[in-house]
């Protein structure tokens, strides 16, 4: 486990919620969807070629 840094942000989306940033480092944990078909998670990724700027 790596020590705490004030560089690392954990959080979980709740439903209707996004995140849109720049190469996000994530860990490797497995998703475990719901058996409910009406909660099953949707995710779209995009490839941008130029780096999102939001300032």
């Amino acid at each position: 486990m790596l020590a705490e840094s004030e560089h690392v942000i954990e959080g979980r989306l709740e439903s209707g919620l996004g995140l849109i940033s720049n190469n996000v480092l994530h860990t490797r944990e497995k998703l475990v969807d719901s058996e409910d078909d009406a909660q099953k998670r949707l995710l779209f990724r995009t490839r941008f070629y130029n780096r999102v700027n939001l300032q």
